[in-house]
């Protein structure tokens, strides 16, 4: 995108930041399979918890390293509160949409997950999201064009709202994530966007 500052090119010890292979199976599919597994475990010894939010705090430090290799997370102040801005909007959004659909309802969680969702839907999730399909995809891969911010936001939307009419709703989402980041190397912007809607939903829901 025209004005951007240059990304570093420097290649972190999980290979090219622009790998996709990585974010996928780490950001996306791994955190899905564990959650997927509690499902079905049940745990009910508090043991069980504490272990997995010792694993959740070893994957976030994991994914911190990520970020910083790949020039992704270069906070300030001005992002942070246009990251606010853009998360309002979301949920504004949200609200509209559940209004004009209100027989339409996202994925449902196992009871049995709700005391391990927090940290990963609320901030992993949001964060490898973003890294995917703001980070790579639009900016890596299709250097911000217009044809990256479609296609990014396209499987943004596929990924969330499968083929029902949500997928309106989350490429309407995608687009504003990514206009957070207008003009800037990072994507600091939409995962505060994205961190804000995430925990707003979850709390709202449980």
């Amino acid at each position: 995108m025209e004005g951007e500052e240059l990304l570093n090119p420097r290649i972190d010890s999980h290979g090219p930041v622009n790998n996709l292979r990585f974010p996928i199976w780490f950001g996306l599919v791994l955190p899905q399979v564990a959650l997927w597994g509690i499902g079905f475990i049940r745990p009910d010894n508090p043991i069980f918890l504490v272990i997995w939010y010792v694993l959740t705090f070893f994957y976030m430090v994991v994914s911190y390293k990520y970020l910083n290799a790949a020039s992704y997370l270069r906070p300030s102040l001005s992002k942070i509160f246009i990251g606010l801005l853009g998360g309002l909007l979301v949920l504004i959004l949200e609200v509209f949409f559940s209004e004009l659909f209100p027989n339409i309802q996202g994925s449902q969680l196992s009871p049995n997950m709700v005391s391990f969702i927090p940290l990963y839907a609320c901030v992993c999730g949001a964060v490898w999201e973003e890294v995917l399909f703001r980070g790579i995809l639009n900016k890596r891969i299709f250097n911000g064009s217009g044809v990256g911010l479609i296609i990014s936001s396209l499987g943004f939307s596929l990924l969330h709202g499968y083929l029902s009419p949500l997928i309106i709703l989350y490429f309407l989402m995608a687009l504003i994530f990514s206009f957070c980041n207008r003009g800037k190397a990072d994507i600091s912007a939409s995962i505060v966007a994205h961190i804000v809607v995430n925990t707003v939903v979850f709390f709202l829901n449980f």
